[in-house]
């Protein structure tokens, strides 16, 4: 991580990047979530795993891209 954006000794969820990752992730399971409400199974199963991974894809992809400046 880049020197300026992260101070020494800070909590790590203090971090903007954390931040923007974890808003990201929330955003994306929680429209993932709001597709499926329809879908019958159950939610450990297919349909968790649907949310879970656009949650983790979207922290991942939000990670990757970095700061847009």
């Amino acid at each position: 991580m880049p020197a300026d954006l992260v101070k020494k000794g800070a909590a790590w969820w203090a971090n903007p990047l954390v931040q923007a990752s974890g808003r990201a992730a929330l955003t994306a399971g929680a429209q993932a979530a709001i597709r499926s409400r329809g879908d019958p199974s159950p939610w450990l199963g297919a349909k968790g795993g649907k949310v879970a991974a656009a949650a983790l894809g979207a922290a991942l992809m939000d990670g990757f891209m970095g700061p847009q400046k």
